[in-house]
């Protein structure tokens, strides 16, 4: 037989367990570019949505928006915005 208080805490953890982070790899991912994006300059961000609107509508990149998603690969390598 359990008592009240066993119940509440084995809700509890039912509870806690239905709002645990499940950490796959699109929420490390998600996490990892969250925390990088301030480091990345306002043109830099610019540059990098206009690149993926081109490619959107089958335009190529201009040579900005390619040097800024080369930059993005060398911060998501390295954890810092290269010079």
């Amino acid at each position: 037989m359990t008592t009240p208080l066993a119940r509440r805490i084995a809700r509890m953890e039912r509870d806690a367990a239905a709002h645990a982070v499940h950490d796959g790899e699109d929420a490390r991912l998600r996490r990892r570019f969250e925390g990088l994006v301030p480091l990345i300059p306002i043109d830099s961000l610019r540059q990098l949505r206009d690149s993926l609107c081109a490619r959107g509508r089958g335009e190529p990149p201009t040579a900005a928006q390619v040097a800024a998603e080369e930059k993005l690969a060398i911060l998501l390598e390295t954890g810092a915005w290269p010079a």
